[in-house]
């Protein structure tokens, strides 16, 4: 046997949030990058990191250390590793997101050090979807670097592999069993490792990680000596890019997710998810209304400085200890804030975006105007809510009704209860059916008539039944969603129920069992009684628990109150007359302790399946949890499918698919062998307490594959709907364009951005054929287009040319 290489990769993982608080991870930062530098400068050796957000600290809080780094760099004495902002979670962010999240490192080690790494790094994330090869793929990478799942969860043995995507893309892939060693003993532990193995070349990762630290001298020294003194093992200082050169192309392939990793990180600090789901769907609605009031000649400079703003705070939001659910509580509460200021940022774009589109459009004197951007590129049909006020409060023995109108054409509307409690007939909610065309902006407008007596007053139900032309449904009188019948067939096995799992205080879900379930099902939330059902609903006198609580010309609402112990939800079921879906609505009081809930649905209709980045694929069954994107089903003959708003977690056994909601377990609590988690002498805080709020809409259809079909555009549309505004319009400028049309409304835009010189356009085929669209822009058919089975098509877009890029950046 031939010399044995081991190329040492010396870093210093450093996670910017954790246990710790943002100011925390900067100082870290800086610590770690001062030694690091001191180091490389005085020994012969190559530090190597990644994530721009640590470089961006070190520029704006030490200059000094900052041009020494990029000197270094210079010299080939530090590398830049990976090249992405951070190490982000590698589950439940969207395609579009890992995309910001490499194109914002790119361009951002491009302009400051002019280097473009192409193994990414992604170590410490709690798994990786399959979804990521083609985007890697298409982003330059041709290596990728990963921690875990560990040998013991996942294809033990296999180390170092071909990673297959959706779509024929491929990336090598080799995971480390570890990206850090124990300061002072670098060098034994390097040593081991090169011992333990029989491959002629490994890759090690070593120096102190997890709050930073990286490379001490004593080890340097040391290894320095194991270089000396070692036969028949070359121990070079190196980087990643250098191993991937000298890998052999044999290897194994893998055509799956690399799951499971710690499954209980799909699951937990349910508001992070939640929040970040939020930010994720207004940064997409935001870029394509800008772009459509570019298009129209609308021109506002300040929103692409928003739109910065509110990315990094997503991306920030994005990294595997804050979206996974990982950090203390201090953490879960800054990251809230950073969200929360993305999505104000936003909002104020979206105003004056608005405001600048509706110029053109004119509504009749006293009427209530609302102006709504469709942000897909297909007309669409659909039901809105909106507020508005009275012109005047009515203290009459009438109630203000309002008709709907999109010019002169009278549309379907609804009164139905307003956010505010103040009672005099002044506030009013509509909810009409809007028609909207593609990507362009619609104007509607309510007028005022006289309602005899008040507006629907709601009523106490011992069942419900509904029927339209698409599906009939019951509520029974437990409060359950028992029967959706279809053409005769119910498609439901049973009654939809909130079970109560039992769990622990484990944040992670790192003991073994936790791959197989988290918790064991103990019990399920039952209907409340009249007492129980006022206390909660915070009215003055007894009211029944379950209640009629809109009806009318569009929907049907159904509120069903549900009690467990010292915890109680409330459940909106609401029904439209026009439309093929159910949308349920859970708000949640949350006071349990080491419980898991579950919105269990029972179908047994096929294969099991959940979206991931740009496609879908086959979740594993027997009570394991899943992670998924915006939907999960069931689909064979039939189909169903379950849309969410930010919920990532579910699992399929006994006939019930169930979506995990919440669980309270500890703030980073971490077992440790036998180690007690908890100790018993204070009270600790836990997750997801208090007042939580989930919105679903389930989907069904007699052909289930045409809804597999179709149900990742579904989605979109419910996670990113229309934006309306109430706002009357000033009657001046022209009316605005629709921008973007696709004739395949199967395929989704999961990006459409106004660039420096021309728009960015990412098309998704999320199917396993071939499909082909025709696009029209600004009324024009441009270019007839061809995407391969579940491909994302970059395009650049001129008023003089389309352009298909091979990289998606």
């Amino acid at each position: 046997m031939g010399e044995k290489k081991v190329f040492l990769v010396a870093n210093a993982h450093l996670d910017p949030v954790w246990q710790w608080e943002f100011d925390e991870g900067i100082a870290a930062a800086l610590s770690t990058f001062r030694s690091a530098a001191t180091l490389a400068e005085q020994y012969d050796y190559v530090f190597c990191h990644n994530e721009a957000l640590l470089y961006e600290w070190i520029e704006k809080n030490d200059s000094e250390l900052f041009e020494r780094i990029r000197a270094l760099i210079k010299k080939d004495r530090w590398r830049v590793m990976g090249g992405w902002y951070l190490q982000p979670d590698c589950n439940m962010i969207s395609g579009e997101s890992f995309i910001r999240q490499i194109a914002a490192g790119r361009h951002y080690f491009s302009e400051k050090f002019g280097v473009k790494p192409w193994v990414a790094v992604n170590v410490d994330s709690f798994g990786h979807s399959r979804g990521m090869v083609q985007i890697l793929a298409k982003c330059g990478f041709r290596g990728y670097i990963v921690g875990r799942p560990g040998e013991d969860e996942f294809h033990p043995g296999v180390l170092d592999f071909w990673w297959n995507g959706l779509d024929g893309s491929r990336i090598r892939v080799v995971r480390i069993p570890s990206y850090s060693t124990t300061m002072g003993i670098a060098a034994r532990q390097i040593e081991e490792a090169a011992q333990k193995t029989e491959n002629s070349s490994i890759i090690k990762f070593w120096g102190v990680g997890n709050h930073g630290g990286g490379p001490s001298r004593k080890d340097l020294e040391e290894i320095q000596s194991l270089q000396k003194n070692s036969k028949n093992i070359n121990y070079k200082h190196s980087f990643p890019e250098e191993y991937f050169e000298n890998l052999s192309e044999e290897a194994p392939n893998i055509e799956e997710s690399l799951h499971p990793s710690m499954p209980a990180c799909y699951i937990s600090q349910s508001r992070i998810k939640r929040m970040h789901r939020k930010l994720e769907n207004l940064l997409d609605l935001t870029e394509k209304m800008m772009a459509t009031a570019y298009a129209n000649g609308i021109v506002l400079p300040c929103i692409w400085g928003a739109i910065d703003v509110a990315s990094k705070d997503l991306m920030l939001a994005q990294f595997h200890d804050i979206l996974a659910g990982t950090c203390v509580k201090r953490a879960e509460e800054d990251a809230l804030m950073i969200l929360a200021h993305g999505v104000t940022e936003l909002k104020r774009c979206n105003v004056s975006l608005m405001l600048s589109m509706s110029q053109g459009l004119r509504a009749p004197l006293q009427s209530y105007p609302f102006i709504v951007f469709n942000p897909h590129p297909y007309s669409l049909k659909c039901v809105l809510e909106s507020e508005c006020i009275l012109a005047a409060q009515n203290w009459d023995n009438y109630f203000t009704g309002i008709d709907m109108y999109c010019g002169a054409d009278k549309i379907p509307s609804q009164i139905i209860k307003e956010d505010s409690n103040i009672p005099v007939d002044w506030r009013k909610r509509i909810a009409f059916i809007a028609e909207l065309q593609p990507m362009s902006v619609t104007a509607f407008y309510g007028v005022e008539k006289k309602c005899p007596g008040k507006n629907f007053v709601g009523r106490a139900l011992d069942k419900f039944q509904f029927n339209n032309k698409y599906y009939s449904a019951e509520i029974g009188c437990d409060g359950k969603l028992n029967s959706i019948f279809l053409n005769g067939r119910n498609i439901l096995t049973g009654g939809c129920s909130f079970a109560v799992y039992s769990d622990d205080e484990d944040s992670w879900g790192i003991r073994p069992k936790k791959r197989e379930r988290i918790g064991i099902r103990e019990d399920e939330y039952i209907l409340a009684n009249q007492k129980e059902s006022a206390e909660i609903s915070g009215t003055m006198t007894d009211i029944a628990p379950m209640r009629l609580i809109e009806d009318g010309e569009i929907l049907s609402t159904v509120e069903a109150v549900f009690v467990h112990e010292r915890s109680h939800l409330i459940v909106q079921y609401t029904f439209y007359k026009e439309f093929d879906y159910i949308d349920i609505r859970i708000m949640l009081h949350q006071q349990s302790k080491n419980e898991l809930l579950k919105f269990e649905v029972p179908v047994s209709l096929g294969e099991y399946y959940g979206e991931i980045p740009f496609g879908y694929e086959k979740l594993k069954i027997g009570g394991c949890e899943n992670v998924s994107l915006r939907w999960t089903g069931m689909f064979s003959d039939i189909g169903v499918a379950v849309l969410n708003d930010g919920v990532y977690g579910s699992s399929y056994e006994n006939g019930r698919l169930c979506i995990s909601l919440s669980r309270s377990a500890a703030y980073a609590g971490h077992p440790l062998g036998d180690a007690s988690v908890l100790s018993d002498d204070r009270a600790f805080p836990r997750m997801d307490q208090g007042e939580l709020e989930f919105r679903f809409r389930m989907l069904f259809s007699e052909d289930g594959q045409a809804l597999l079909r179709s149900v990742t555009k579904r989605a979109q549309a419910f996670n990113i709907a229309p934006y309306c505004l109430q706002t009357m319009p000033a009657g001046g400028g022209h009316k605005i364009k629709s921008v973007l049309e696709l004739s395949n409304a199967e395929i989704t835009v999961e990006a459409f951005r106004r660039l420096k010189n021309a728009y960015e356009l990412h098309l998704h085929n999320n199917n396993h054929q071939e499909a082909v669209t025709k696009l029209f822009f600004m009324g024009e058919e441009r270019a007839e287009l061809r995407l391969n089975p579940f491909e994302v098509k970059a395009i650049y877009l001129t008023e003089d040319e389309i352009r298909i890029k091979d990289e998606l950046i």
